[in-house]
């Protein structure tokens, strides 16, 4: 059943912006054509910290590796991480210490693998101290471990 915008801004109980945004009785916002997020390029192989939401861009040069540190974010909170560089020399991110993702192969790893162009993680924050990754096609050939 297709459900376009105006349809939805016509179900608006508490508007914050006319009819361009506000609640709807279940208390989602409703109305906007989408929510933009931040876009974060990672082009240095040091160790560094990654923001922990919105969308990090691996795109170090072809022939590296690297390590970076994901700090935990608000429960709920997605973040999508992919890798647009050919290397595939491994680039590690890590949670801090007390924390893990949960996957298909188990939930004791703090630490995914991203080993070629195109892989990505698609995650959310489901406590204070885990992230599960979304299965999915595009998660394929990521590897999970602990470091």
């Amino acid at each position: 059943m297709a459900l376009l915008l105006e349809s939805l801004r016509n179900q608006i109980l508490v508007p914050w912006w006319g009819r361009r945004d506000g609640l709807d009785s279940n208390e989602f916002e409703i109305g906007p054509k989408d929510l933009r997020c931040q876009v974060e390029d990672i082009t240095t192989t040091a160790a560094s910290t990654l923001s922990n939401f919105g969308f990090t861009n691996l795109a170090c040069t072809v022939a590296s590796s690297a390590t970076y540190t994901l700090p935990l974010p608000p429960v709920g909170v997605t973040k999508t991480i992919v890798q647009t560089s050919s290397s595939t020399l491994g680039y590690n991110v890590r949670l801090p210490s007390g924390a893990n993702f949960v996957t298909t192969s188990g939930s004791s790893w703090n630490q995914i693998t991203f080993l070629g162009l195109g892989q990505t993680a698609d995650i959310i924050a489901i406590s204070s101290a885990k992230f599960s990754v979304r299965a999915g096609a595009s998660a394929s050939g990521l590897t999970a471990s602990t470091f």
